[in-house]
């Protein structure tokens, strides 16, 4: 009679290929989430945008020596007025229910002009176009916005920002500008005169194009955390 044969069991998969097989999975679910979020993200953005309302608000003022804006959702803008009016004008771009909130005071010649977002929305931000009278000194504050300013006729200019570049340049030769912004970058052109100049940026690079003079009546100063400066002679 011939030997009786017992079978033998199957060998396990390697452990490596076990191992393999599950972080294949792990891979492909972080992948499926990431798209998944990244697509919501999309969508939320462009929902946003489609639903948001736009209305336009211009508003002058008289008897001004200098201009306060403060802003905590949008972009401001300076140009030279072509009289001695201020002229103020404001894009609103909101969804229903989150309007950006305008308000005016003036006193003793200074015009604050301010624009306040109800919460920390998607929806909610301002485009503001100043028009300065020559002479007229200006402050700007925003905290999440660019600041453009050109060809200002102005004494003194300080603007700053919390997230967003900041550009100025100027018509006659200013006696005391200061820019200011945690991230963004710094750009001042100023006419050729000499300054006592003041630079610091953490995360950047600095361009100094004028004329540097500690004993200057004149000064410019300009700061970054992330971005870089240039400050040229225009």
């Amino acid at each position: 009679m011939p030997p009786t044969r017992t079978p033998v069991p199957a060998a396990p998969p390697p452990r490596s290929g076990r191992r393999g097989a599950r972080l294949a999975l792990v891979i492909g679910a972080v992948v499926v989430l990431v798209v998944g979020v990244t697509v919501a993200a999309v969508a939320l953005g462009v929902s946003t945008a489609r639903s948001l309302q736009q209305d336009t608000v211009s508003r002058t003022f008289a008897g001004v020596r200098e201009i306060v804006v403060e802003v905590d959702s949008g972009t401001v803008g300076l140009r030279p007025a072509e009289g001695p009016d201020v002229v103020a004008t404001t894009v609103r771009h909101f969804s229903p229910g989150d309007e950006p909130v305008l308000t005016t005071a003036v006193a003793d010649g200074v015009l604050t002009l301010r624009s306040d977002c109800p919460s920390f929305h998607l929806g909610c931000e301002t485009e503001q176009q100043v028009a300065v009278p020559a002479g007229t000194a200006v402050s700007v504050r925003t905290v999440d916005g660019a600041i453009d300013a050109t060809g200002l006729w102005t004494p003194r200019f300080a603007a700053t920002t919390v997230d967003g570049p900041i550009r100025a340049g100027f018509a006659v030769v200013p006696d005391d500008v200061q820019a200011r912004t945690v991230s963004g970058d710094v750009h001042l052109a100023v006419p050729p005169a000499g300054y006592r100049v003041s630079t610091r940026s953490v995360s950047g690079d600095v361009g100094v194009r004028v004329v540097d003079d500690p004993a200057a009546p004149r000064t410019l100063t300009a700061t970054t955390v992330s971005g870089a400066i240039q400050l040229a002679s225009a």
